[in-house]
């Protein structure tokens, strides 16, 4: 009567009993509805249905398929060891906590989502192929780590709060709302979108420069970009060499209308903008070393090249000479 959303069913099980599971076969389908209590003037966003028991197969031979229906949210909490085909016809299927899936492949179908949450604090990798029409969200003010190895094609990834670093390759949207963090990569690395890459005002976009190489975002071919003018663009160069340039966005395509250089050095936190410069040099954006002060007692600054030191020694023996 309040116009809160009513209480989640839930499943558990004492997972210390050897029997603590379910087994999905294969065909089997959960059908879960929105519970949010009729008072209420809009769906909300908890959980209508929690299996915190463990998941798994019927035997060790099954390979089956269980599908998610109707409109509500179903909540995994547990490592699952299902290792067919989850099919998410409609809804939501949320991982939280240790919630996964084993191995299995999840098809999205145009009305189904795959959430992943991550709580803050809290680091979680999901390595599932991925393919279908429907949408993967991340939420939760966690690091999720998406390796896209194993497949990876939906019609969007929304991250919407906490740091998400994805590699590999994936086909769909990426968008990155205010507050959340994006890293291409996990450590330097490179990821390939095929679709369009939009980040909006406080998104924050994270690349990591190393001695030899950084960290690298490339558009596929048709992909395009969707910058916000306030969304916020870090660079890590504990390691960086100050001679070299960085390649870290690549559009096959080019850049489209953001192919002024100050638009993306002014996305520069003030740490970066005081020792790199952004530049836009034929379909890439480039990190070249600034004109600033590197301040060599900044732990993300680099310490000053061996050649460098060698050089100016050799000037202070020349002036002695001179002298």
């Amino acid at each position: 009567t309040d116009g809160s959303a009513a209480q989640p069913v839930t499943f558990a099980a004492d997972m210390s009993k050897a029997n603590a599971t379910y087994s999905f076969g294969d065909g089997t389908s959960i059908y879960v509805e929105d519970i949010t209590s009729s008072s209420a003037a809009a769906a909300d966003a908890n959980a209508d249905l929690i299996i915190s028991a463990l998941v798994t197969n019927p035997n060790q031979e099954s390979n089956g398929t269980f599908h998610k229906d109707g409109a509500g949210i179903l909540e995994f909490t547990a490592a699952n060891t299902f290792n067919g085909t989850a099919s998410i016809r409609e809804g939501v299927l949320r991982l939280s906590g240790n919630g996964a899936l084993g191995t299995s492949t999840v098809t999205l179908g145009d009305k189904g989502t795959l959430e992943l949450n991550v709580a803050d604090g809290a680091e979680k990798t999901f390595t599932n192929k991925v393919t279908g029409t429907g949408k993967v969200a991340k939420t939760g003010a966690g690091t999720l780590k998406l390796d896209t190895a194993n497949g990876f094609e939906a019609s969007s990834l929304n991250v919407s709060a906490g740091r998400t670093n994805v590699v590999g390759t994936m086909t769909g949207d990426l968008a990155i709302a205010d507050g959340a963090v994006f890293s291409p990569g996990d450590g330097i690395g490179t990821l390939t979108v095929n679709g369009l890459f939009s980040a909006d005002d406080g998104a924050r976009l994270v690349f990591e420069l190393g001695a030899d190489a950084s960290d690298l975002l490339i558009l596929g071919s048709g992909s395009t970009l969707d910058i916000a003018d306030d969304a916020v663009i870090e660079l890590l160069f504990a390691d960086a060499d100050p001679d070299k340039a960085y390649t870290l966005i690549q559009a096959e395509d080019g850049l489209g209308e953001y192919t002024d250089s100050a638009f993306w050095t002014n996305l520069l936190t003030a740490a970066s903008d005081a020792n790199w410069d952004l530049s836009v040099v034929g379909n890439t954006l480039q990190a070249i070393a600034g004109s600033g002060t590197i301040d060599p007692s900044d732990p993300s600054v680099p310490e000053p090249a061996a050649w460098v030191l060698l050089l100016l020694g050799t000037f202070g023996l020349l002036y002695c000479r001179k002298k």
